[in-house]
């Protein structure tokens, strides 16, 4: 037979439990709301950078946009998740916090999908993202006899990023164009080396290895939280069926300090049957 003790050790270490796992959970998603409101930050300030803004607008090219919206929709979710998973430690909510787990499944899809396209599309060694580029700025150099526009946003692009052309002057030369000042060097005279689609992926790579890095640091932390959050719905539900098995509400007329005693009557004789009011008393 367990002795009242036991039972009050056992409450009592279950309940130390239940408060560790939401001290750890809660340092979890205050750096997770840190770290996703960093990079919802710097999403917005690359959407709406009035220089690179009038880059994409000019050369028709939105596809570092599309990428980044993934990455913003997801930091949106885990600041909501984080701040919800918050609340809900400190109301002992279990069905909210299972909803968080939900939750925080979906923001991992978010974040695995929006690092794969933002290095598929942000980095200098992909393949993909130079072809593309390659495409849009030999597209330019056709154009510059007849829009001034395109004219006009070659000469910011390779002045602002250094480069030439789409691989390189030899873009200009193939299409019959004059090669631009704004091709050579301002200070040693030179032609740049390399192209524009090598040089802007390469320009756009630190924006894209930081939300790529923070995607996936979210990811590991998501599983941590996951995993401490069906913990503390253990100890919660066990300290739940504790409270209500051993401390009834109807036979709590002793005050809510005396459980203790509670228990001894609880356990007198080996069973848990209820004891007159006499008898406790007795006692």
């Amino acid at each position: 037979m367990s002795s009242p003790d036991e039972y009050v050790n056992s409450y009592d270490v279950e309940f130390d439990k239940a408060n560790s796992k939401k001290a750890q959970l809660i340092i979890f998603n205050v750096i997770t709301f840190l770290a996703s409101l960093s990079i919802f930050g710097l999403c917005i300030w690359i959407r709406f950078d009035l220089d690179f803004r009038e880059w994409v607008y000019e050369i028709d090219w939105f596809a570092y946009w599309y990428c980044m919206y993934v990455i913003l929709l997801g930091m949106v979710l885990v600041l909501a998740t984080s701040g919800g998973q918050i609340a809900a430690i400190m109301y002992d909510s279990v069905g909210t916090l299972t909803l968080c787990q939900i939750l925080f499944v979906c923001c991992m899809l978010f974040e695995l999908t929006g690092c794969v396209v933002i290095l598929v599309y942000g980095v200098e060694e992909s393949h993909v993202l130079t072809e593309q580029l390659k495409d849009v700025f030999k597209t330019l150099i056709y154009r510059i006899n007849y829009d001034p526009r395109a004219m006009r946003i070659l000469r910011i692009i390779q002045e602002y990023v250094g480069c030439c052309g789409a691989n390189g002057s030899e873009d200009y030369s193939d299409a019959m164009k004059p090669v631009p000042w704004e091709c050579r060097d301002p200070v040693k005279g030179g032609e740049y080396p390399y192209g524009c689609a090598q040089q802007l992926a390469w320009w756009l790579e630190p924006w894209s290895a930081t939300m790529a890095a923070f995607c996936l640091l979210l990811l590991v932390v998501h599983v941590i939280q996951i995993v401490f959050t069906s913990q503390l719905k253990t100890s919660l539900r066990v300290l739940l069926q504790s409270e209500e098995y051993h401390y009834p509400e109807e036979d709590n007329r002793y005050g809510e300090d005396d459980r203790r005693y509670q228990s001894e009557k609880y356990l007198k004789n080996g069973n848990y049957r209820y004891q007159s009011d006499s008898d406790a008393y007795n006692d």
